[in-house]
């Protein structure tokens, strides 16, 4: 199976803060003092600084929308093109730490790490403040936004877990969600138009789907007893593919409208904790946690092994070139000092690289 010109031996190009310049391969070492963060794309070569601490993207077929984990939040809107930022949207004050991004046809929500939590919706072209959500007491740390044609969903970092679900429009609470006991901490959030997937960093991994509307349980999947930490769901009209954080990461691919186990996909050994899946109509992508980071590209119907990048100096954010979005942090809750982050836009591969 083809993937297009995704390949290990194309090299990038990273600009250090004391002037030199480095080249490299695939997984070669990049060793380089008083790094900035620059994106490169690979054809060709590009740099344009960041801010610090990327958390979270969403790309469209025109622009890229940048997360970062600063205090406030800053979203940074590029040209895909020419990686030019187009806009910045500076939060207000106590809008601190971006944690998750999703858009619709007329606004960006944003996400953040505050307590008690809050949810910006933001104009998608001006980046003005639209209206802003201000969850209850105990509803902190935003985790996961989700969409659907009606509503937005907002997970939180709570034990047990918490959903709250949001009128597009007005922002105004329309139901909520309280997990039972034991379903904590959600991770990964997917819907489809019937139903919302809620997936949770327990041991073993649990996911809940709820009615979308009533957010009533509709069924449990339990996964099997070594099979921790829900970190990813991806959803299709025929496949719900859940990541783990296990040792080395684990995929099952379940069916939606059973939650039966379909196909398990186990990794290497090395291979450890999946924080991350994109699908695209050829190729699943695999991120996990490790240094130097690894993409597995996998046949999304057999979970046959297509190929495998090393990229230099940690962990990496994939985007299938539509207008999903995937992101993760090198830890559960913390981001290491080296990191590399890349979002794959059809036929280019974008670099987002910081070193100490």
């Amino acid at each position: 199976m083809g993937v297009e010109s995704l390949s290990v031996d194309v090299g990038y190009v990273v600009r250090c803060g004391n002037g030199s310049v480095e080249r490299y391969l695939g997984g070669a070492a990049l060793k380089c003092g008083n790094a900035n963060y620059y994106v490169t794309p690979l054809n060709p070569p590009r740099e344009v600084e960041l801010h610090r601490y990327i958390t979270s993207m969403v790309l469209t077929s025109t622009a890229l929308y940048v997360g970062y984990y600063t205090r406030p939040g800053l979203v940074d809107v590029l040209d895909i093109n020419t990686l030019d930022v187009v806009h910045t949207f500076k939060a207000p004050s106590g809008h601190d730490r971006v944690s998750a991004l999703v858009l619709s046809n007329t606004a960006l929500y944003v996400g953040y790490w505050a307590k008690p939590c809050i949810v910006d919706m933001i104009d998608s072209n001006t980046l003005e403040v639209v209206r802003t959500f201000e969850a209850p007491s105990g509803h902190y740390d935003v985790h996961a936004l989700v969409l659907s044609s009606t509503a937005l969903y907002v997970a939180y970092d709570t034990a047990p877990g918490i959903v709250d679900m949001l009128d597009l429009n007005t922002l105004d609470m329309i139901n909520t969600f309280k997990a039972p006991y034991g379903h904590d901490l959600i991770t990964a959030l997917a819907a489809s138009s019937t139903a919302l997937y809620v997936g949770y960093r327990s041991h073993p991994g649990i996911i809940d789907v709820l009615n979308l509307n009533t957010l009533k349980r509709i069924r449990t999947f339990n996964a099997q007893s070594e099979y921790d930490k829900i970190h990813a769901l991806v959803l299709t009209s025929t496949a719900l593919y859940v990541g783990y954080g296990t040792y080395p990461g684990i995929i099952d691919v379940l069916d939606p409208n059973t939650l039966d186990v379909v196909r398990t996909f186990k990794a290497p050994s090395g291979y450890d904790e999946i924080r991350a899946l994109a699908l695209s109509s050829t190729a699943l992508y695999v991120v996990y946690i490790i240094d130097p980071a690894i993409i597995d590209v996998l046949n999304p119907s057999t979970l046959d092994l297509v190929i495998d990048v090393s990229p230099c100096c940690g962990g990496f954010v994939v985007s299938n070139g539509g207008s999903s979005i995937i992101h993760r942090f090198d830890g559960v809750y913390t981001i290491t000092p080296i990191n590399n982050d890349s979002i794959r836009v059809g036929d280019r591969m974008y670099s987002f690289i910081k070193t100490s």
